[in-house]
Order: structure tokens, then C-alpha cells, then sequence
């Protein structure tokens, strides 16, 4: 095995025979040889995503405020609650239709 600074870890295999003194070439490539392991990825991104869905939530719970404020501050005037009789009808029943309310729940199975 062989290594400089700024050149990865080189090993080449050699046999060796006789007395030995042969001279072996070694050609090294340029590079680090550091090998990055992220053992916290994988939290740290839920954490992130977690971190998203926290704001989205907090949005979305500040709209919903925005509009049940808005809804009540369309029943109160003036620090005064304002007549239930004058509040405008803007659910599903038509006002002024012909048809009758039925007086009597219906019974569901």
C-alpha cells in the first residue's frame, strides 16, 4: 500500500523472488481518500419535514382564526350582539320558498 498527500491509497499486488531489489512502479490518482458516512441523514430530514408540516399547520389554524373572527365579528356591532331575527339566512334553505320544513325529523337506520 502506498499513499501521498492529495492522491488516494494505491495497493498493488507483487510476488517476490530471489533476493529481491527489483524496483516497482506505482502510479497514483489524484483525489481524497476520505469516505463520508452520514449516520444523521435520515433523522435530520424528518426533522425538516417535520419542521414543514409544523408551518403548514400553523397556517392553516391562522386562516381558520381569520375566519371565524371574520364570522364573528359580523354578529357583533358596536360591542353589541346584534339581533338573531335581523342575521342574514346563508344556509341551504331558500328563503321565500314555498316548500314547507318538515316539523318532524326523519328517523334514519
Amino acid at each position: 500500500m502506498a499513499g501521498a498527500t492529495g492522491k488516494k491509497i494505491v495497493s498493488q499486488e507483487f510476488d517476490v523472488s530471489g533476493r529481491g531489489g527489483n524496483t516497482i512502479k506505482i502510479d497514483f490518482v489524484e483525489g481524497e481518500n476520505a469516505i463520508i458516512v452520514d449516520r444523521g441523514k435520515g433523522r435530520r430530514m424528518f426533522a425538516i419535514y417535520t419542521a414543514i408540516g409544523g408551518g403548514v399547520l400553523m397556517i392553516a389554524a391562522g386562516g381558520l382564526s381569520w375566519y371565524a373572527l371574520s364570522k364573528y365579528n359580523d354578529c357583533v356591532g358596536d360591542n353589541k350582539m346584534i339581533d338573531p331575527d335581523k342575521i342574514k339566512d346563508t344556509g341551504s334553505i331558500t328563503v321565500g320558498s314555498t316548500s314547507e320544513i318538515d316539523p318532524q325529523p326523519r328517523q334514519t337506520r
